[in-house]
């Protein structure tokens, strides 16, 4: 269903932004990654997916970060 894609999403976020925060050097580096910084730390900074869900906005079935 949309609410469960989202969710997985939303899960997806939240391990892509942990991993990238561990690996920072790596990913900080690499050119096709390092501009993903400022989306990482905002992502971070949230307590939980509903903080993350208000980050994104759904428009006509795409998202908008």
């Amino acid at each position: 269903t949309p609410d469960e894609a989202l969710e997985d999403m939303l899960e997806a976020m939240q391990d892509y932004a942990a991993e990238y925060l561990e690996e920072l050097a790596i990913y900080q580096n690499a050119p096709n990654r390092g501009h993903h910084l400022p989306y990482i730390q905002a992502i971070a900074a949230c307590k939980d997916a509903w903080d993350i869900r208000m980050l994104i906005e759904i428009q006509h079935g795409r998202i908008q970060v």
